[in-house]
């Protein structure tokens, strides 16, 4: 197998998505968001992913490695897979720069109140060193990270839960104005970046770098480069993973919209095999090498004796640091199977101490008060597209200011009336066929 990478940008990623499957000009293998997504679950209905169940017989290392609660969620309303899942040991987590909370004489947060008045002082001590265009919040992609600050009020956010013996959408249930009044006192205050929303994530990781904001989310690997290259660079900067801010009753924590067993592995994004493909035997072949233990050192530390080194005891380490690789020549490695080596035994045997430590964070610090695993039908499929947009668009606009947040009531019934109260029905249809 000789594979072809075609390497677009995430911010695009969906655009180029959809004209590939519009035109049915598609790559072999396609990443997309897997069975949680609306749209992609209608693709797999259409027929434009072919099912894998057949090609998943010779493909010993997904059969291996994969857990088997995470595998069965790969599994369609019509019985077939269609999905390999992008594992991950829940790699996006909240984090600080330890060494600005240091130099403003704060303790890292563990509240909302704690995190809003340690906003403040960085805030103003940012503005003190003259340092105007720096934030104690910020980073990227405003609906992903803000997701656990609404955990910490018992309603996260894009998720259904069951209240007073009823489903419930969490973010149109009116005590869901509380988090978002909470994020527009950030934004209003200037704690929170105001480019939040429109930064990409290597902007988001730049700025970070930078010392321009304190307190952000990064991929667990992405920490870990860092805090090497600072290490290296000479740099009076640390990184330090945390667990997110909770209620004073001690409410909250990580919320990850799909599934995760009890050692707190899952899976991000996923890869399928169009029907289109003439080269299925070999895309499969390629995605069983991808999640191999082999794979997925390759994937992420690239080349032995080019980008890393093994230790006397067998641990990695780098010889090039990620961000020198480009302008060196040398190849940019990804992994669209797995998010970090070794992620099956990562909480027992990890790559680094200080990946070990960052799992210890992240394990105990789960919330899981929400229906995790969502049934689906074609009709909540359809809902689901629509109500996604018009949700997001407007907790951001109430965070902004572009919409007064006195119409949070009218923002709901706006929702049920766009099809909110038929997606409710049919989620507790579907809940009771399944007996919950």
């Amino acid at each position: 197998v000789r594979p072809v990478y075609q390497n677009v940008p995430w911010n695009g990623y969906a655009d180029r998505l959809n004209l590939a499957v519009a035109s049915g000009d598609m790559a072999d293998i396609v990443i997309n968001n897997g069975p949680s997504n609306a749209i992609v679950q209608q693709w797999a209905s259409e027929g434009i992913f072919r099912p894998l169940d057949e090609l998943l017989r010779n493909a010993p290392n997904i059969n291996a490695r994969v857990p088997a609660d995470v595998m069965e969620s790969m599994v369609f309303d019509d019985g077939n897979t269609y999905w390999i899942p992008r594992l991950w040991v829940a790699p996006h987590i909240f984090l600080m720069r330890d060494d600005l909370l240091d130099r403003y004489g704060v303790n890292a947060p563990q509240t909302l109140d704690e995190f809003y008045e340690a906003g403040k002082v960085i805030r103003d001590g940012l503005r003190r060193d003259g340092r105007d265009d720096s934030y104690a919040y910020g980073g990227f992609g405003f609906m992903f990270w803000t997701r656990w600050v609404s955990a910490a009020f018992d309603l996260p956010i894009d998720q259904f839960k069951m209240i007073d013996g009823e489903w419930r959408y969490t973010t149109t249930v009116p005590e869901s104005r509380q988090w978002v009044e909470y994020l527009k006192r950030l934004y209003d205050e200037g704690i929170m970046d105001p480019e939040f929303l429109i930064l990409n994530p290597s902007q988001g990781r730049e700025r970070l770098h930078q010392g321009r904001i304190a307190m952000t989310g990064m991929r667990i690997d992405d920490v870990v480069r860092a805090n090497d290259i600072y290490r290296r660079a000479g740099m009076d900067a640390r990184i330090g993973a945390y667990a997110p801010p909770r209620s004073a009753d001690g409410i909250g924590g990580y919320t990850y919209g799909d599934p995760l067993n009890e050692d707190g592995v899952g899976l991000w994004m996923a890869a399928s095999i169009p029907t289109s493909s003439r080269n299925a035997e070999a895309a499969m072949r390629l995605m069983d090498y991808m999640i191999s233990e082999d794979g997925t050192n390759l994937g992420f530390w690239g080349r032995e004796g080019i980008e890393h080194r093994r230790t006397s005891d067998g641990r990695f380490e780098w010889m090039v640091p990620v961000e020198q690789r480009e302008q060196l020549g040398l190849p940019m490695y990804i992994n669209f199977l797995t998010g970090e080596p070794r992620y099956g035994e990562a909480l027992d045997d990890p790559w680094s101490d200080e990946a070990e430590e960052i799992y210890s964070v992240i394990k105990d610090s789960v919330y899981r008060d929400y229906l995790v695993v969502r049934p689906s039908n074609e009709r909540m499929r359809e809902l689901t597209a629509d109500l996604g947009t018009f949700v997001n668009e407007n907790i951001v606009n109430f965070v902004t200011g572009a919409r007064p947040i006195g119409e949070y009531n009218q923002f709901i019934a706006e929702w049920e009336r766009r099809g909110g109260r038929d997606l409710l029905a049919e989620l507790t249809r579907e809940m009771a066929a399944r007996g919950q």
